[in-house]
């Protein structure tokens, strides 16, 4: 699809054309600025590959994003690139390496930017809302919940109830069995 800057209604109008297909849609029709949102909803779905090579979902996986998009709302890609990491995110939550190397279009940076604001800021609000303005929710809660460097009981407090999870998904979570005695 051609990489052109959509209107809205634009955008709703493409994605409605899509839905009322009853086929595999592929990636390459999917408008650009949605497609990073597309990808993260069927990350670790089912992918199979057209006659043209391209990477395609089955019908059910995309109706079920698009259902996603009209109920919750989608998260439209922009280049991160253009903005440093220290201008988004304190510069002491990546004190450890070269945030300037980091890419955004790469899975494992993505991964990395999150579980570290995750870790270091997660219980304070406008880090997640910060967060939230670069990243799709899902993808924040998918990264949440397969981290290993998400540690303290009061910071997986606040991502559990930012993000509807539950303590007991992360595993450097400590149960604090007197904070459930009845007094």
């Amino acid at each position: 699809m051609e990489n052109k800057g959509y209107e809205l209604s634009e955008l709703l109008e493409i994605l409605n054309k899509l839905a009322e297909l009853d086929r595999e849609i592929s990636y390459a029709e999917i408008p650009p600025s949605l497609l990073m949102d597309f990808k993260t909803f069927n990350f670790g779905g089912t992918l199979s590959k057209n006659d043209k090579g391209e990477f395609c979902v089955p019908p059910g996986d995309y109706i079920a994003w698009y259902n996603k998009i009209i109920h919750k709302g989608f998260h439209v890609d922009i280049d991160l690139n253009q903005k440093k990491l220290n201008e988004i995110f304190p510069k002491a939550f990546f004190w450890d390496c070269k945030h300037e190397n980091l890419k955004f279009s790469h899975w494992e940076d993505r991964s990395f930017v999150i579980q570290r604001v995750l870790s270091s800021g997660g219980d304070d609000v406008k880090y997640l809302e910060l967060l939230e303005k670069h990243f799709s929710v899902e993808e924040i809660k998918y990264y949440a919940n397969n981290s290993n460097s998400i540690r303290g009981n009061e910071n997986i407090d606040a991502i559990c109830k930012r993000y509807d999870m539950q303590p007991s998904q992360f595993p450097n979570y400590i149960l604090n069995v007197n904070q459930y005695k009845h007094k």
